[in-house]
């Protein structure tokens, strides 16, 4: 910060996406310099409702957790006082924050040019927009400026939680149609580029992935698109315990097709056959491909008489990965294994009894004790027959 003396004061520009920042043509403050979470907090506040007045009430409870000060007016007072002393410091001789009969308000003199505001105004614009590359401009000039969530070291607070999800939804409403203009004008480069830094701020969004996996394809980057996909599946299983969707999952399909091409010749067939056989123990699969196999193999069963079985088990969550491995090391080649969610597996066993099946996963078990010690194992499992 740097101290000035001016009468005049130039547009303050607020940065209130990612990290808190005020800036002019002669001075930046950002969370850094203020140096105080309740100072920011009272400060993106305020300028967040600077068009309106705001009671002494609603300020403090923005500022002070509930029951986290006994003289809520007092340190309110003092608080807007350093705040203001702040602001002049910075930014020259000016009454920021106005006083009234029980209310605080933003000086209407001094101009904002608030980042969420022209957001906001931005995605106003590319929705009502029809012509596509003024569509395209407009989402542009909108993404560049979310540069993070809503006042981002501040996501456990009540406001900025409701505020931020507002317009994170926003957010993702913009990049889906973008990336979908884009792709219409085959501008493949520029959705690989605008999806990796949005997954910066989001990695959790499947439409995102999806979208940037799909450019990647365009771009003929299979190997990388592969990966993506695979990285995806595993993200959204550890952190959400969910699978993707169907519509996510008609990338694999696309993936591989485009991968090996359209035509093969059956002496290719049965190389390829040969190489994924190889392998020993069980066969290790996502939870859709298990499904499928499943429904396949219920089929084959009720016609040849064959007995299937289905194994759900149940293991803390840090096993989760040693027991995957101890099951396909222990299982037979011809059953399967796929992870349901962060504390389950769930395996498909072909054998004449179910006296077979359970012999099959108490080795499992025994195996997992052995390799983690009776003592820190945790492996429990149910065993039913598919019908």
């Amino acid at each position: 910060m740097s101290e000035l003396s001016m009468n005049h004061l130039d547009t303050i520009q607020v940065r209130l996406f990612g990290t808190f920042c005020m800036s002019s043509e002669c001075s930046v403050v950002d969370e850094r310099d203020l140096n105080s979470e309740k100072a920011v907090k009272l400060l993106a506040y305020m300028i967040s409702h600077h068009k309106n007045a705001v009671t002494h009430q609603e300020l403090a409870s923005a500022v002070w957790e509930e029951a986290e000060n006994d003289n809520p007016a007092g340190a309110m007072k003092n608080m807007v006082y350093r705040t203001r002393n702040m602001l002049k410091k910075a930014f020259g001789n000016q009454e920021f924050i106005c006083s009234g009969r029980g209310y605080y308000k933003w000086n209407e003199q001094i101009r904002i040019q608030l980042d969420v505001e022209e957001f906001e105004e931005l995605c106003r614009k590319e929705k009502t927009e029809k012509d596509i590359l003024k569509k395209i401009q407009y989402g542009f000039q909108a993404y560049e400026l979310y540069r993070g969530k809503y006042m981002e070291n501040y996501d456990d607070v009540y406001w900025v939680i409701s505020k931020g999800a507002y317009e994170h939804t926003r957010y993702l409403q913009l990049m889906e149609s973008l990336t979908k203009n884009l792709y219409f004008q085959k501008r493949y480069n520029d959705i690989v580029q605008i999806c990796y830094q949005a997954l910066k701020i989001d990695m959790l969004d499947e439409e995102l992935h999806y979208q940037y996996i799909k450019a990647l394809l365009a771009q003929g980057k299979y190997i990388s698109a592969k990966k993506e996909y695979e990285d995806t599946c595993d993200i959204l299983n550890r952190r959400l315990g969910i699978s993707p969707t169907e519509h996510f999952r008609e990338l694999y399909d696309e993936i591989i097709r485009e991968e090996h091409g359209l035509e093969l010749d059956m002496a290719n067939i049965q190389k390829m056959i040969q190489e994924k056989s190889d392998d020993a123990g069980a066969y290790v699969c996502d939870y859709e491909l298990f499904l499928k196999t499943c429904e396949l193999e219920t089929r084959r069963a009720r016609r040849t008489g064959q007995r299937v079985f289905i194994g759900l088990i149940t293991v803390a969550p840090a096993q989760s990965k040693i027991v995957k491995t101890v099951l396909a090391d222990t299982l037979r080649s011809g059953d399967m294994i796929a992870q349901y969610s962060t504390m389950q597996l769930v395996t498909m066993l072909s054998a004449g009894k179910k006296e077979d099946a359970d012999l099959a996963l108490n080795r499992v078990r025994c195996n997992v004790h052995k390799k983690l010690g009776s003592m820190d194992a945790f492996v429990k499992y149910r065993l039913e027959e598919v019908e």
